[in-house]
Parts: C-alpha cells; structure tokens; sequence
C-alpha cells in the first residue's frame, strides 16, 4: 500500500506542478500582454472587465497542490527520491512565501484580487512593472528548476522496486 501512495502522490505532485507551469505559461502569453500594452489604463479595463482574475489567480489549486506535494515528500522519505522531492518543494515553498509577500500586494494594487486598481496611476503603473519582472523571476529561477528537479524524482525508481528486483 505504501508504494501505492508513494507513486500516487508522486504523480498527483506532478500534476501539480504542471499546472502552475502551464498556467503562468497561459498568463506570461496571453494575460499579461492584455493588460501591459496600454500601462496603465490597459490595466485598469482589465481588472474590470468580463475576465475573472481573483478566480485564476486565488484558486484553490496551489494550497491542494502544495499538500500534495508534503504527501509526496512524506509517502517517499524511505528512498532514493527524497532528495529530489525536498529540493523540488523548497523550491515552490520559497516561490509561494515571495508570492504571499511580495506579488499579491502588487496584485491588489493592480485590482487582479479584487477587480479596483489603484487610482495612483504611477503607483499602478510601477506595480505593474515589478509584478511582470518579480513574477517572471520566480518562475524562472525558482518554479521552472523545482519542476524539472521534481521530473528527476519520476526518473528513479522507487527503492522498493529495486529491492523486490534484487530477490
């Protein structure tokens, strides 16, 4: 049952991380240059316009996902994986602590929490400048390495599969 769970949570981790990938991938090409080819009124029609942005962006699939990943790290702890999974979710830790602290404050500025940026438009106009620079930062250098660190972890098998080969 064990190795049941210890791959299950391995590849629900997985989804997971797939998901952020490809959902700030969808953001980085389609969302932002909605908003960022007319700063900072172009940034104002679209936190109060038909999208949704509080639903894209304070869904609750990083809370399920980022527990997902704590399932992962627990259900392979006894083998070979751990180190990779652990590098992985320190990785996304770190991306969601400069999230929390850093890119939700300039989201609200910008409105995308509540639909009503700011009416300082050099206030909004700088948000928005840092949001796209720090949001591209933590996906690259913190998101995009934990998700090819976390592929790694699916690269080895499991310590209970080489075990049962060995008898």
């Amino acid at each position: 049952m064990k190795k049941i769970l210890s791959e299950f949570t391995l590849w629900l981790g997985m989804l997971f991380c797939s998901i952020v990938v490809g959902a700030t991938i969808y953001q980085m090409i389609v969302i932002v240059p909605e908003y960022y080819r007319d700063i900072p009124h172009g940034m104002i029609e679209f936190a109060r316009g038909h999208f949704l942005p509080k639903a894209f962006w304070t869904s609750p699939i990083m809370p399920l996902g980022f527990l997902a990943l704590i399932g992962t790290l627990i259900f392979n702890w006894n083998n070979s994986r751990r180190k990779w999974i652990l590098l992985s979710v320190a990785l996304i830790g770190l991306a969601e602590i400069l999230t929390i602290l850093f890119i939700f404050p300039q989201m609200k500025i910008m409105g995308l929490l509540d639909g009503n940026p700011s009416t300082d438009l050099d206030l909004l106009t700088q948000s928005i400048r840092q949001w796209v620079l720090s949001d591209h930062l933590r996906f690259w250098l913190l998101l995009m390495p934990a998700y090819f660190i976390y592929l790694k972890a699916l690269t080895i098998k499991n310590d209970s599969d080489l075990s049962s080969e060995t008898n």
